[in-house]
């Protein structure tokens, strides 16, 4: 049996560069350039959710288009004493500021984006109202991410909103915990 001996530098140049170009290009693949599929239907585990959220029943119908970038929610809910909700929110995923005009007394600019490793999304939500001259921002964080390879879904959501006193800030944030009904 003969040994393999690269004798040229050149030659030995040359698949050095392959070798690493090939590394490179395995690391980019292993490491989530393609984003996490969150399509499905998630229902709400109170159980792993919290108390805040004993008696509530919530669903989410997430329908994930990987060619457009973007991500539909259909969600419906309910807590005891009160009607049920359906709202439908669309975001494409690209980190661009969408600007919603209410009124002239309140505008939103939301926001989307994926993490660097594509396995969660955040969207953010900036409100300011107008009140007798005076701005109050309010800001909405929802990180979506999933665990236990692709069967529970949690959206964290931390709100920032002023109080009634206009220097004081309060931070309110909650962690809901979704599985995967399909």
């Amino acid at each position: 049996m003969k040994n393999f001996i690269i004798s040229k530098p050149r030659t030995r140049l040359y698949l050095f560069s392959s070798l690493i170009f090939t590394l490179m290009i395995t690391s980019q693949l292993s490491t989530g350039q393609t984003p996490s599929n969150f399509s499905g239907i998630w229902v709400l585990n109170t159980s792993k959710s919290g108390t805040q959220f004993i008696g509530m029943s919530s669903s989410v119908i997430i329908t994930q288009d990987l060619k457009s970038n973007t991500i539909n929610l259909d969600i419906t809910s309910s807590a005891p004493g009160k009607q049920l909700t359906k709202k439908t929110e669309k975001y494409i995923i690209d980190s661009n500021e969408v600007i919603s005009l209410g009124n002239k007394e309140w505008t939103t600019i939301t926001s989307a984006n994926w993490s660097s490793d594509k396995k969660k999304f955040t969207v953010t939500e900036l409100t300011r109202k107008f009140e007798n001259g005076i701005t109050k921002e309010s800001k909405l964080t929802s990180v979506y991410s999933m665990e236990n390879k692709g069967k529970t879904m949690i959206i964290t959501i931390e709100e920032t909103k002023p109080e009634e006193s206009k220097t004081l800030i309060s931070d309110n944030k909650i962690t809901m915990i979704f599985d995967k009904a399909n």
